[in-house]
């Protein structure tokens, strides 16, 4: 009755662990789909950016001090900007040598024949192969889910980082707007 309960409380930790590598594995995938909404709020903020922008009047900086505002307010939008590209680059970033997955059936497959024949080797028939194999399988989720939660939590921090300095971003774009069109009104 005891190795009954053991064998159940291992096969729960391994659900446990499967859970946690899929959820990780999954949070790998959606990457590519939240960047995608990123990029395309930033290509809009710097076409803003770009649209605002007046090179005309650059050489009344230091004599008006709306032009040397508004040139101000240009420098940060794009300082904003560029740090949200930089963030989202860092997010995007492949891993693929970092990541810990699972081996594929066959060396599974591979794994358990090579470990019956050691066991066989042996001539302990005592231990159950599949009990070994999940064993094993569940040692491998558990380093996995172990090496990959870190990685993503990472490039979370790199997402709400790009996130945040495009939205930060448009206050200088709003005000250099707002500079833009004074100076249009005073006819500069």
């Amino acid at each position: 009755m005891s190795s009954e309960k053991s064998s159940s409380v291992s096969k729960d930790f391994y659900e446990l662990c499967y859970r946690q590598y899929e959820f990780e594995m999954k949070e790998t995938d959606q990457i590519y789909q939240r960047v995608s909404f990123v990029f395309i709020f930033l290509s809009l903020l710097g076409t803003l950016i770009y649209k605002l922008s007046r090179i005309d009047i650059l050489n009344q900086i230091f004599i008006r001090v709306e032009v040397f505002l508004y040139y101000l307010f240009i420098i940060i939008a794009v300082l904003f900007l560029a740090a949200s590209v930089t963030y989202g680059i860092l997010f995007i970033l492949p891993r693929k040598g970092k990541y810990k997955r699972l081996d594929s059936m066959n060396m599974w497959q591979k794994w358990r024949n090579d470990y019956n024949d050691y066991l066989n080797k042996l001539g302990n028939q005592d231990e159950k192969l599949d009990d070994a194999l999940l064993r094993e399988i569940t040692n491998k989720l558990a380093e996995a889910q172990a090496n990959n939660a870190p990685l993503n939590e990472k490039r979370r921090q790199y997402f709400y980082h790009c996130v945040l300095m495009a939205a930060l971003g448009i206050i200088p774009v709003s005000t250099q707007a707002v500079f833009y069109l004074l100076l249009k009104i005073q006819g500069v």
